[in-house]
């Protein structure tokens, strides 16, 4: 069963068993807040219905921390809500065709396999590059573009009157970080900035809440397995045959990472 916790007076995470996604709930007085909506349509009318349980205000605003589909594929579920996105988000996800749905497919068990049928992925109404601001009532958001990390959108979401941010996939408890799409040569750069904000709490993109210290120890593990692919990169060994024993995440995860980093190596060549 999901999991709702109240984090500070009206600022809700709601962790769900599927793909263990968190998304945030925030109520101010003039209205309520979602951050991220899951991974279809239909599992964001399941998040609906939860807000719903928590108050009768209206969601008037919605928060797509990043493109990936787990959290913003759920968007047609809110169609009274603004949505908000990084510029490059809302690209993306107007981008999303046939092959892009086939291909989580089987991240879905058979008996939701029909969710995907049909799928209407929504990007963002509002969009920015840096910062924006979202006025709430008596409290509001603020959405920041740090850098490139886990994809070239992401975003976090402070609270004004709370010491809470919502991170997205910038970092991760549950699991090693996801580099399929990211840039792990700018990754702890854009955590230095994140981690410069000074919350006491962070909701991750997925898995339970954390703190700075435990931000800090996964930035330092980023970086120091982006040093060993540039060593690899300069010494021209191929991916496959560097030696990972010893570095801080499993073996597949690494290679991810080495992947990726050779690609913007290559890039700056």
């Amino acid at each position: 069963m999901p999991q709702l916790e109240e984090l500070y007076a009206g600022v809700f995470r709601r962790r769900h068993e599927a793909l263990d996604l968190n998304c945030g709930i925030v109520v101010g007085s003039d209205g309520i807040a979602v951050i991220d909506t899951r991974e279809t349509p239909t599992a964001g009318q399941d998040l609906m219905d939860a807000v719903r349980a928590i108050s009768d205000l209206p969601v008037r605003w919605v928060v797509n921390t990043h493109w990936h589909w787990d959290h913003a594929w759920g968007n047609a579920a809110f169609p009274d809500g603004a949505i908000w996105g990084h510029t490059r988000c809302r690209e993306v996800l107007e981008a999303v065709g046939p092959d892009d749905v086939a291909a989580v497919k089987h991240w879905f068990r058979p008996e939701r396999h029909a969710e995907l049928d049909d799928l209407e992925v929504v990007p963002p109404h509002h969009t920015f590059d840096d910062i924006a601001f979202i006025d709430l009532g008596d409290r509001g958001l603020t959405l920041t573009y740090h850098g490139l990390a886990h994809t070239d959108a992401d975003i976090v979401v402070g609270v004004t009157d709370a010491p809470v941010l919502f991170a997205g996939d910038l970092v991760e408890e549950s699991a090693p970080p996801y580099f399929g799409d990211g840039y792990p040569l700018d990754w702890p750069g854009t955590l230095d900035s994140v981690i410069a904000t000074r919350p006491e709490v962070v909701v991750p993109g997925h898995g339970d809440t954390i703190d700075l210290a435990y931000v800090s120890e996964q930035r330092a593990s980023i970086a120091s397995t982006v040093e060993a692919a540039r060593s690899a990169h300069t010494a021209g060994i191929p991916i496959a045959e560097v030696p990972v024993a010893g570095l801080p995440f499993p073996e597949p995860t690494t290679r991810s990472l080495f992947a990726r980093a050779y690609l913007q190596l290559d890039s700056h060549e």
